[in-house]
């Protein structure tokens, strides 16, 4: 299956602004597991395909020590593979979406130092409106990274996720 991605993006550099956007196609297929895991596996699923889009905005603030960002996303998707807890095997969605947005904010007080923040916000639902499995709808993550030479670096990072559904399961 043929895919493709067309993404670019202009910076404004006396502002210290980035515009970007992208679209793009996908395709996958079922797993070996999802088609054939003994008494578990279902031989019938058809492959995911999807259409998304991206438009986004960074800004550079005090000559790059500062960087802030945002993206809208929204994907749309077909033949979802979702795991069913009544049944036990994976099933094929009809359609579904998903959209959203991501946002950064990164500061970098010395050279050596740098500390980040990403939330990202996702509205996944099926053709029925109901919330996708195993998508949070918030995700937060916050890093220290330390660069101590060009050989050297280190980071530490921190995820939260909220309420992710599996089925009648959180």
């Amino acid at each position: 299956k043929t895919t493709y991605k067309v993404e670019g993006a202009y910076r404004f550099k006396e502002l210290g602004t980035r515009i970007h956007s992208a679209h793009a196609t996908g395709f996958r297929a079922p797993s070996i597991n999802d088609l054939f895991w003994p008494g578990f596996g279902n031989q019938n699923l058809k492959p995911e395909e999807s259409k998304s889009w991206e438009v986004g905005v960074d800004q550079a603030f005090f000559t790059d020590s500062l960087h802030a960002g945002i993206t809208y996303f929204d994907s749309k998707l077909d033949n979802l593979i979702q795991f069913d807890s009544a049944t036990f095997l994976p099933q094929n969605i009809g359609k579904a979406t998903s959209k959203g947005t991501e946002t950064y904010i990164k500061v970098q007080p010395v050279k050596t130092l740098g500390l980040s923040m990403n939330h990202t916000w996702n509205d996944a639902l099926d053709e029925n409106g109901h919330p996708l499995r195993r998508r949070p709808e918030h995700k937060f993550t916050a890093n220290i990274d330390h660069n101590l030479n060009d050989k050297l670096s280190s980071l530490i990072g921190v995820t939260y996720k909220s309420g992710i559904k599996d089925g009648r399961y959180d």
